[in-house]
């Protein structure tokens, strides 16, 4: 894991290119998810409404907007984001594991189990999200059984 100076290192270079090249919508990603991992979420939101600007509709974008509505703790607009991804087609393991978060942190824990038990058992889904998805049905599991 990056430190938080290196990540504010790269996110200064980002928008730097960015003040040359305004609708780049990698550099825009990139600055959504560098500021997301900071915390600096009005500065993410503004990326991602810049990103979704240049591309109406865009599922990368609308998804991480779902990643920076779980960090306001807006579950219900994480939660109709997520779904929305979904039911136009944009099966992603990230889309799937916010809504799996989202209906955990609004109490909906089947709709939650599901989540997370449909990516335990996808195969391809590795690294954080894999983590990410055994770390969340265990505390599903664990905060169920008191």
């Amino acid at each position: 894991m990056q430190s938080a100076i290196d990540l504010s290192s790269r996110l200064g270079r980002v928008r730097e290119y960015l003040s040359r090249d305004p609708d780049n919508l990698n550099l825009l990603a990139e600055s959504a998810d560098l500021s997301l991992a900071l915390g600096r979420l009005s500065d993410a939101r503004a990326a991602v409404e810049r990103g979704l600007a240049g591309s109406p509709g865009n599922p990368f974008f609308r998804s991480r907007l779902s990643s920076i509505a779980l960090a306001e703790q807006k579950w219900d607009e994480a939660i109709e984001l997520c779904r929305g991804l979904l039911a136009e087609g944009h099966d992603d393991p990230a889309i799937r594991y916010n809504l799996g978060r989202g209906l955990l942190f609004s109490g909906q824990y089947e709709g939650a189990k599901d989540q997370f038990e449909g990516l335990l058992g996808r195969e391809g889904v590795q690294g954080p999200r894999l983590k990410g998805a055994r770390l969340e049905y265990f505390r599903l599991e664990y905060f169920r059984s008191d």
